[in-house]
């Protein structure tokens, strides 16, 4: 068996750039609360649904209550980012029903 040892020689290619780190997020992240209807009628009436979404994405996101500024409770974990935006035009009245 014989080995060519041309084929262990460098190539000649260009450098590749290194890739650029992703920014840190520094803060809170965005939470936006939605006013949709809740789908179990068994639902607690305080039951609602949110957005979350933080560049980059943290793994997961806590959302906590509370009617005051101290005694905070856990109401829901936020496992995957929302796609968050604006509509720039207005939307036309859709079906009823």
């Amino acid at each position: 068996m014989s080995i060519d040892p041309h084929v262990y020689d460098l190539i000649d290619a260009p450098a590749r750039p290194s890739p650029q780190p992703a920014p840190i997020q520094v803060g809170p992240p965005a939470l936006m609360p939605m006013d949709l209807p809740v789908w179990n009628a068994a639902a607690d009436a305080q039951s609602g649904y949110a957005a979350a979404l933080q560049k980059p994405w943290p793994g997961c996101v806590a959302v906590y209550k509370s009617p005051q500024t101290t005694g905070y409770q856990l109401r829901a974990i936020a496992g995957a980012p929302a796609t968050l935006g604006v509509t720039r035009d207005a939307l036309a009245a859709g079906p009823e029903g």
